[in-house]
């Protein structure tokens, strides 16, 4: 007796050391768990920061084609030597000369440059070797308007090459905003799983307090029947005291799960261990109700996870990727054409052309580029690397759907199974409470057992865990089937910052 004594005042000593106060007990919701999970989580924000630099992409990516303005201007001084009939003569030019050149590509590849070129010069030369006399012509003006296009007929035609990487770009965009909601997604389900995993080891904790309180009390009962009364016998003395120490060591494993899980819902809340041990679960028991069909399920699956939407940018991206280097896999083959009008004019004729009826001088050029590689290409190489890409991303959704939507299948069994239980056990604990009380009604008439009283006592306190653990089963696969098919990210889309 003593020792037994000793032992439930060493653990009661451990549990107040152990347990926090109920005055530092933190109650927290599922819904403000949630909220606070999202503000702190260092997941989320690797994901948002992905998704700004796939922003970024996009916007290089769109900013790669506008059109350029390209200015120039200078100057130059140049002296030289001309032969003539009697000797050498000198010559010199200086002048100043600007140009503004704009630059654009279509959507087809076209390639559109304008430029306009304006200038000045002056001339100085010895037409006489013999002689230093030295003639200056100028200054002399002159003006030129070009305008180049280069059409691509093979390589480069057409928006693959053109629009491949503002697709590709828009494409990874898609997947990190998808990522970005599938992480939110993720973090909630782990965060409610948490949430009601610490709810069910509290109330185990509960059940664990009072079947010890009431072995206790059956122990000094039959103690006191004992010594004073002699209608129990020491045996049954003995069978309550190990009950005692049983209850004890259950009440341990409790407390112990209901601090770990307390610590894996405060990592997940950006809490440290310590701070997390105060951390109490405020939830209530949901009431089943009948899942949808399964094919509405995987319907719901593959048009609104989340994940499968992520893996569906990819495949996106990858079929860009497939697409543009199919194009670069093509020989060049570009029509070039220029054409230009120019004036030169000098102070003694300004205001004319220099050329009959006044026109400017044209000219054009017109021509075409061929270029093939000689053996195999790298560009071949690619083509060949980007097509298994996208095959291995086809494959990887298809694989993650089946995957998705077979869960989701099982899920639904667990719901329903769940739902089931938490029927039967409430029924399965109201019936194993009738019967704890009649037996203890019939110790108490002397027709009974010390023995039959425990073992009603712990089929009570089994159904009553059954229950809670059915209660929080249901919970749990609720909330996973709703992180499968999209809808649980929508519930707290207003809990991030």
């Amino acid at each position: 007796m003593a020792i037994v004594r000793i032992a439930s005042i060493l653990a009661l000593l451990g549990a107040l050391v152990v347990a926090p106060s109920a005055a530092s007990a933190q109650a927290i919701t599922e819904r403000d768990a949630v909220a606070r999970a999202l503000g702190a989580s260092p997941r989320l924000r690797a994901a948002q920061a992905d998704l700004a630099g796939s922003r970024a992409s996009v916007r290089a990516a769109e900013g790669a084609r506008t059109p350029t303005l390209a200015l120039t201007a200078q100057g130059h001084h140049t002296e030289g030597l001309a032969a003539a009939a009697n000797g050498l003569t000198r010559q010199q030019q200086d002048g100043i000369s600007s140009e503004a050149t704009v630059a654009m590509t279509t959507d087809l590849g076209t390639t559109i440059e304008l430029g306009v070129a304006t200038g000045v010069a002056w001339r100085s030369t010895n037409l006489d070797p013999s002689r230093t006399t030295i003639f200056r012509i100028g200054p002399t003006y002159s003006g030129q308007v070009t305008v180049g296009v280069r059409q691509p007929l093979l390589r480069g035609a057409g928006d693959d090459a053109t629009l491949g990487t503002q697709r590709q770009a828009e494409a990874a965009r898609t997947a990190a905003e998808r990522s970005l909601d599938q992480a939110v997604s993720q973090l909630a389900l782990d965060v409610i799983t948490a949430h009601r995993e610490l709810w069910y080891a509290e109330q185990a904790l509960a059940v664990s307090d009072d079947a010890l309180a009431l072995a206790r009390r059956q122990h000094e009962e039959a103690e006191l029947r004992l010594r004073e009364l002699g209608t129990v016998s020491r045996t049954e003395v003995l069978r309550y005291g190990s009950q005692v120490a049983s209850a004890e060591r259950a009440r341990a494993v409790a407390l112990t799960s209901a601090e770990t899980r307390a610590i894996e819902l405060g990592r997940l809340l950006g809490m440290s261990p310590a701070e997390a041990r105060v951390l109490r679960a405020d939830a209530e028991a949901l009431d089943p109700v009948e899942p949808s069909a399964l094919e509405i399920l995987a319907d719901a699956a593959r048009a609104s996870s989340s994940e499968l939407l992520a893996l569906e940018a990819d495949v996106a991206a990858a079929r860009e990727r497939e697409r543009t280097a199919r194009d670069a896999d093509q020989p060049r083959v570009d029509l070039v054409t220029q054409l230009a009008a120019g004036v030169l004019f000098d102070d003694e004729a300004l205001g004319t052309l220099q050329l009959p009826g006044d026109r400017p001088a044209f000219s054009g050029t017109i021509g075409l580029e061929v270029e093939l590689p000689l053996g195999s290409s790298q560009a071949g190489a690619e083509r060949e690397v980007a097509s298994a890409q996208h095959e291995a991303a086809l494959a990887r959704y298809e694989d993650r759907a089946q995957e998705i939507v077979g869960r989701a299948a099982s899920l639904r069994a667990t719901l329903v199974a769940a739902a089931e239980r938490i029927a039967l056990s409430v029924e399965a604990e109201r019936a194993a409470r009738e019967l704890a009380d009649a037996e203890r009604e019939r110790l108490r008439l002397g027709t009974g057992t010390a023995l039959e009283v425990l073992q009603a006592q712990q089929s009570e306190r089994d159904a009553t865990l059954e229950r809670l653990r059915a209660q929080a089963d249901y919970a749990e696969a609720e909330a996973e089937l709703a992180h499968l098919t999209g809808a649980l990210a929508g519930r707290f889309a207003g809990g991030m910052s």
